[in-house]
């Protein structure tokens, strides 16, 4: 008896430890599936459908603002954008609230004011409807503006901070407690910066308004009351005061869209045809829903067109696969080098294709050939305002600076038949591990290639220091010093694979060789002494020209601040001599 009580506990352990395994199994399998590249990208391609109904909707009455991203999980959301800004959410982070002087988006607020306001689209894979950057970053930001610009002006200026509801009122009276120490923490030149873009411009005070997928009142509540708003329609102004309604509003509204839906832990698991996906704000999902009525969305405007892609329904006939919340957020992890402009210009042909094995050669394949390039060459030559990435060289205002990718550096200006007349600079500053392969055909002393990796841990030691920053400034002083050539000035181009790289050689350059009005010192140099302010006032300078790459990381700016505090004077008493 004995034996046999044993030999039956033992099937039972058995079992249970099978089902265990089993269902450590399944969970493997749904944690694998999630990670598949093509989830994250019907992800992004649904999310988007959203950010367009709600802008449509919008734009149907007549409120035509501008569209943005917030980078860079942003970009991903749309093919087509009228600017890109950066409003980090660790800048939002609860008790860890900050205002950053070198993310100041000071053009992100000209067009928000020349506008009358601006819709700026993120999304968050937290469990929650939004990102810290709208939920917090932003309200702060435009408190602080708002606070600087109000201070010159004469009247009734809305300087407090408006957060959404859903912060605790123990997190809002914090927030609020801090903004003017944020304030009184600007440097002159911040403040001089901020009021120079924006006190002329800025005719009422910017102020948040928030909408997810989760809100079923998006512009379509009149003067009358109709409808009630939900938690995240978030503004404090009544639902007829919003843009469109009510057309003397005393704000500037920056619309936050955050394009993901909250989902739980089941519908996570849940895998759902394309055009099924049982989202509140969707005309046309398919079966009918069982989806709360508090959630159905008000009849739309007939002039605006909320309807799912008619072109992507037909390239996705029976695609089953699994909902990611913010999938374009932290892109390292599973876009294998896709980008967001490479995405969308191959969109329908990797959308169709099931096989994870398949759709993962065919961006090995896009992203090996280039094809980011070739896309964005087309999207320059088409006259496209829309992807950053493909406009070619971006012009440092009359700097004679400019810059470009190393790969539409290598694609549109290499040997070949006339050449020169294709190329847009005289001189090519060139910041990557390996030289050009033509370089070579390159004039004597028109060619200056610097080998400096991406990485933190990339270089040696105060290799910034010693070599990078004080040959590129050698090469541009002397580039600057050249006269302009018949077929236009004498540029200088700073290319690289890597934005953050030559960003932050543009940025030693602006200080080293120009005058707060970007004006060439040469052949003198700058004998100010160099501040942590006027650096980032530099950034900030040039984030205008280059607004989704004079971004650098932490690192990069201390390696400026130390050339600039330490070996700079010696430079510029050489070239100065």
């Amino acid at each position: 008896q004995a034996g046999g009580w044993h030999h039956h506990h033992e099937e039972e352990e058995a079992e249970a430890g099978s089902a265990t395994m089993a269902h450590r199994d399944l969970a493997r399998l749904r944690k694998q599936e999630r990670a598949s590249v093509g989830n994250y990208l019907r992800s992004i391609k649904l999310d988007s459908e959203f950010v367009e109904a709600t802008v449509d909707r919008y734009r149907a009455q007549n409120v035509r603002f501008p569209l943005w991203a917030n980078l860079r999980n942003g970009k991903w959301y749309g093919p087509s954008w009228d600017g890109a800004a950066y409003f980090k959410s660790t800048d939002g982070h609860s008790r860890h609230w900050a205002f950053s002087p070198t993310r100041l988006n000071l053009h992100f607020a000209r067009s928000a004011a020349q506008h009358g306001g601006c819709f700026l689209v993120d999304s968050t894979r937290r469990g929650k409807a939004f990102p810290d950057s709208l939920t917090a970053t932003l309200p702060i930001w435009c408190a602080v503006i708002n606070r600087v610009v109000g201070g010159e002006r004469e009247g009734a200026w809305d300087g407090d901070v408006h957060l959404p509801p859903w912060l605790s009122a123990s997190e809002a009276a914090q927030i609020a407690d801090r903004i003017e120490t944020f304030v009184e923490a600007l440097s002159a030149t911040t403040r001089a910066q901020i009021l120079e873009q924006l006190g002329p411009r800025l005719e009422a005070p910017l102020r948040a308004i928030w909408l997810s997928p989760a809100s079923h009142i998006l512009l379509d509540a009149t003067s009358s009351g109709r409808g009630a708003a939900s938690s995240e329609h978030c503004s404090d102004e009544p639902i007829d005061m919003l843009p469109g309604a009510a057309p003397d509003l005393t704000f500037t509204p920056v619309i936050c869209i955050s394009a993901s839906a909250v989902r739980s832990a089941a519908e996570h698991r849940q895998h759902h045809r394309y055009t099924q996906l049982p989202l509140p704000w969707r005309r046309n999902p398919g079966p009918p829903r069982t989806a709360p009525a508090h959630l159905e969305p008000p009849r739309p405007n007939p002039a605006s067109n909320l309807d799912p892609d008619p072109d992507l329904t037909a390239v996705l006939p029976a695609a089953s696969w699994t909902y990611i919340q913010g999938a374009g957020d932290d892109e390292e992890n599973w876009s294998c080098g896709l980008t967001p402009g490479l995405f969308w210009a191959n969109r329908d042909e990797l959308l169709v294709l099931q096989g994870e094995a398949g759709l993962q050669a065919r961006i090995d394949e896009l992203v090996a050939s280039g094809g980011a390039a070739a896309d964005n060459v087309a999207a320059a030559e088409a006259g496209s305002a829309t992807q950053s990435g493909g406009r070619g060289p971006r012009w440092i205002g009359t700097s004679r600076l400019c810059y470009a990718s190393t790969a539409w550096v290598d694609m549109r200006c290499g040997p070949g038949p006339s050449d020169a007349h294709r190329r847009p600079f005289g001189f090519l500053l060139h910041c990557d591990p390996e030289p050009l392969p033509w370089a070579s055909s390159l004039a004597e002393g028109t060619y200056l290639h610097i080998p400096v990796a991406a990485g933190k841990r990339a270089n040696a030691f105060v290799f910034w220091e010693s070599q990078v920053l004080p040959e590129a400034i050698r090469f541009a002083h002397r580039t600057l010093l050249a006269k302009k050539s018949e077929n236009g000035a004498a540029a200088l181009m700073v290319a690289s694979h890597d934005s953050a790289t030559a960003a932050t050689v543009l940025c030693a350059l602006l200080f080293a060789l120009y005058d707060d009005d970007l004006v060439s010192l040469v052949p003198g140099v700058r004998t100010q002494a160099a501040s942590k302010a006027l650096l980032r006032g530099r950034l900030v300078a040039l984030q205008p020209f280059l607004p989704e790459e004079a971004w650098p990381p932490r690192y990069l700016m201390k390696e400026l601040n130390r050339f600039f505090f330490a070996g700079w004077n010696e430079l510029a008493a050489e070239l100065g001599a």
